[in-house]
């Protein structure tokens, strides 16, 4: 009989070595920007983490600045995929209303792990001082938009592609606050979508 016990860590070993090195030291970078900050960074913690030489590390980004830039690169289309991927099943019609809530959690909050959310932020933050990955963040902010849109369009409301960005910036708010305090923000945003929602919509009404 196989003991599933000992033959987990070597699967979950395998897995990791079918990644290519370079990807595995992007995402290291990323689990540890969120552990760390970018402050506290350094190249044989990344190396360790990602499970590669520090030789390696250094031929595939010799400096600093790259790591980080193609990190950030990473994460944008991450979430550009990942949300394309929910709006599809909005456009499609495979989800409907009484799915709205749980998927502008999902898709809009990112995963339920706040060390997502602090990545998001301390990279944005370093996008300030570097303006060579500002249309990365650009990248990942329209998708965002997207998905709000159609989201609000999906619920009937005026000028979606205005509102979106209300919703968007609200969103990333509720995440922030979610990472100081710890409070479990699901139903505010969601009620909170909804409110900006409804608001559109009676702002709509009184114009018309």
């Amino acid at each position: 009989m196989t003991d599933v016990a000992s033959s987990a860590p070597n699967a979950a070993g395998e897995a990791a070595s079918a990644i290519a090195p370079r990807d595995r030291i992007l995402r290291a970078v990323l689990d540890l920007i969120a552990e760390h900050g970018i402050g506290g960074l350094s190249h044989r913690q990344i190396a360790a983490q990602a499970g590669v030489s520090l030789g390696t590390l250094s031929y595939h980004f010799p400096d600093r600045v790259g790591l980080l830039r193609e990190s950030l690169r990473l994460f944008a289309s991450d979430e550009v995929a990942r949300i394309e991927a929910v709006g599809h099943g909005l456009r499609s019609g495979e989800h409907g209303l009484e799915d709205l809530g749980g998927l502008v959690v999902r898709a809009m909050a990112g995963a339920a792990d706040v060390t997502h959310v602090v990545a998001q932020f301390e990279l944005y933050l370093h996008v300030t001082r570097d303006a060579d990955l500002r249309d990365a963040v650009i990248e990942c902010q329209r998708a965002y938009d997207t998905l709000a849109e159609e989201a609000l369009r999906l619920i009937g409301v005026h000028d979606p592609a205005g509102i979106a960005p209300l919703v968007v910036s609200m969103v990333d708010g509720l995440a922030l606050r979610r990472v100081l305090t710890g409070e479990e923000s699901s139903a505010m945003l969601t009620r909170a979508f909804l409110l900006i929602a409804a608001g559109a919509q009676a702002e709509a009404g009184a114009g018309g």
